[in-house]
């Protein structure tokens, strides 16, 4: 088995926390995106602290830096 491409992986990984962090900006919980994407809320949280980290604009504008998994 060969692994993926570096800019592969790069580009399916910023569509993932673009899709999560769009799912956050319409006000979903952590649970409720874990839902949609099929993933666990401890990994939308790591998705969210990534776009952060990586400035990914729409993740800035949430501000939200503290894992609520329910409101």
């Amino acid at each position: 088995m060969l692994a993926e491409p570096r800019d592969e992986y790069e580009r399916r990984a910023q569509k993932r926390r673009a899709e999560v962090v769009a799912l956050r900006l319409q006000g979903l919980t952590y649970q409720e995106i874990a839902e949609r994407v099929d993933s666990t809320v401890g990994a939308v949280g790591r998705l969210l602290a990534d776009a952060r980290r990586y400035g990914e604009e729409a993740a800035a504008a949430t501000g939200d830096r503290r894992c609520r998994h329910a409101r």
